[in-house]
């Protein structure tokens, strides 16, 4: 088998196994079966992480350690069609020509490659190599939980690589960094009244993307665009919010976003005048770069709803709309390269 196909087939059994953050047990104690069947040894540590220490080939036993990184969990996303269950579902590839993508879902080549190449490594004896450390973080998509809690007794390497990029070929001497920041909005809670109608508004079928690599495409935030459709229609409808929601990770720029509000009966058909106005006008300024966004309003029926109050609405609104998305500043020492953004 060539090197590729065998790194391939490594990835095909990686895929195999859901392994999303917080959800890396399954990957974990599958690649721990792996380590043993290759006469391999292995430790996990308290955060989750693993290492899987592998012996040198045959004439490289006193070389230095070389600890190979790479992390085991991925983004779960999928299409609004898709019936694919993340924690018990297989991702289901289809390989076309030269190219991998997975049906309707992430694909889960970051980090799932960079597990393949270390394993094909260790299967391939052709491949001479000193002694090994396979470092294997948890948590790398959602703030880098893993790597910030690694017991560092575990490693006895000087030198790592990272199998984390995208560029066969390519390496990079470097590091780069995020925060999160969390911003908490004090409401207060009453129940919808009985002259109140509910409204479910929707934002869905947009492209999104990873929030690093993807962000310089100028792809649209859902929950920015909500924030837009929601500033516009309670600048003519008094409403109140009853819940606002979007995305599904940090690191992915939102597909879809949702938000659920009422306004007097006497203002319902009107508040549907102004959002098919405003409808018509963010799809054709969308309708090249995001063909797939499909807006809606519905009337829902259903039990009383919690609400905030009207100047709680316009405040969360408003803060929705403030917050920056997309790039911050462009790198002055490589062109074209995005130094600073928000997702």
């Amino acid at each position: 088998m060539n090197p590729t196909e065998l790194i391939l087939k490594n990835f095909e059994k990686v895929s195999s196994v859901p392994r999303g953050t917080k959800y890396e047990a399954g990957i974990r104690n599958w690649l721990i079966a792996w380590a043993a069947e290759h006469n391999c040894t292995s430790k996990t540590d308290a955060a989750g992480n693993l290492v899987i220490y592998v012996p040198a080939s045959a004439g490289y036993e006193d070389r230095p350690a070389l600890i190979l990184q790479g992390h085991m969990d991925m983004v779960w996303q999928k299409t609004n069609e898709s019936t694919h269950d993340f924690e018990h579902d297989p991702i289901q590839l289809i390989r076309e020509g030269d190219w991998i993508r997975a049906n309707g879902t992430t694909l889960g080549a970051d980090n799932g490659i960079g597990i393949a190449l270390m394993m094909s490594i260790v299967e391939d004896e052709s491949v001479k190599h000193p002694p090994l450390e396979l470092l294997l973080t948890v948590e790398e998509e959602q703030g880098l939980g893993g790597a910030d809690n690694l017991d560092p007794s575990l490693l006895s390497g000087k030198t790592l690589i990272n199998l984390d990029s995208e560029t066969e070929g390519v390496f990079t001497v470097g590091c780069a960094g995020g925060g999160s920041v969390n911003i908490t909005l004090p409401v207060t809670w009453e129940m919808q009244k009985h002259d109140e109608v509910v409204f479910e508004l929707k934002v869905s079928g947009l492209q999104g993307g990873h929030s690093g690599e993807d962000i310089n495409k100028f792809r649209t935030n859902a929950n920015k665009l909500l924030a837009r459709l929601l500033d516009e229609i309670q600048r003519n409808v008094p409403i109140r919010l009853s819940t606002l929601k979007g995305g599904t990770a940090r690191n992915a720029i939102p597909r879809d976003a949702e938000a659920v509000f009422v306004c007097p009966n006497d203002k319902a058909e009107f508040c549907k005048e102004v959002f098919s106005a405003l409808q018509a006008t963010v799809q054709s300024e969308l309708a090249k770069t995001e063909a797939g966004l499909v807006l809606s309003l519905n009337e829902i029926n259903s039990k009383s709803v919690r609400t905030i109050s009207q100047s709680e609405t316009q405040a969360a609104i408003h803060l929705l709309t403030a917050l920056p998305h997309g790039v911050s500043s462009m790198s002055a020492d490589m062109p074209a390269f995005v130094e600073t953004s928000n997702n």
